[in-house]
């Protein structure tokens, strides 16, 4: 190996390893920053205490919205009178022309 095939290959190895050091560094830095910072809170979780880990979401053809789990199951999303809670839609009605 030649004087300049050598010093290529250390350069190259010291690249790489500066890089991963940054990346561990990123990925510390990222896990900090959630840990310090956590998820806002929304509507499906209590007043005080932890988060309920699930999903609000809302049909935009319907109005109607849905709690879905971690898992990716969706349940209908009730009121205090047992009703679905649903609002105005998103999307106008199609009227076919």
């Amino acid at each position: 190996m030649t004087p300049v095939e050598k010093i290529g290959k250390q350069l190259t190895e010291g690249a790489l390893s500066a890089i991963g050091k940054w990346v561990i560094i990123a990925a510390l830095c990222l896990a900090a920053w959630q840990w310090i910072s956590p998820p806002a809170r929304d509507a499906t979780d209590p007043p005080s205490g932890p988060r309920s880990g699930m999903r609000l979401r809302t049909d935009n053809g319907t109005g109607c919205q849905y709690l879905e789990t971690k898992g990716g199951a969706l349940s209908p999303r009730l009121g205090s009178d047992g009703k679905q809670v649903c609002g105005p839609t998103g999307v106008e009605a199609f009227d076919g022309k």
